[in-house]
């Protein structure tokens, strides 16, 4: 009797132990699959951040752009405000040379001067 107990407890250890056995192999499956679905989620995510940074620098590219755009816009802006200064000065020379002139002309009438 003694060794058909020790047999039994032998026996009961061991289909305890395949029973064991068998659910660490359906975790150990489970946790494979998790893990298959946790990269494929990590790939996706990669290269959506790829696709968000191709779009941001693309989107850097066209504000530096419409910046330029605006900057050169800005510059020839300037640039006319500058050449109509000009402008105004010289139109206000001829119109200072051309009273002088007049004023001259008069001092001249005036005094006998150009009467030959």
């Amino acid at each position: 009797m003694i060794e058909s107990s020790e047999l039994q407890r032998l026996e009961s250890f061991v289909t305890r132990l395949i029973g064991e056995f068998a659910q660490v192999r359906k975790e150990n499956e489970r946790l494979q699959q998790e893990l298959e679905e946790k990269n494929n989620a990590i790939v996706e995510l990669n290269d959506r951040i790829k696709t968000q940074e191709l779009e941001r620098e693309e989107i850097g590219q066209r504000v530096g752009r419409i910046i330029s755009q605006f900057e050169s816009w800005e510059k020839d802006l300037v640039l006319e405000g500058e050449l109509e200064t000009e402008e105004e000065q010289v139109v206000q020379e001829i119109a200072e040379a051309e009273t002088q002139i007049q004023e001259n002309d008069l001092f001249g009438r005036v005094h006998g001067y150009g009467k030959e």
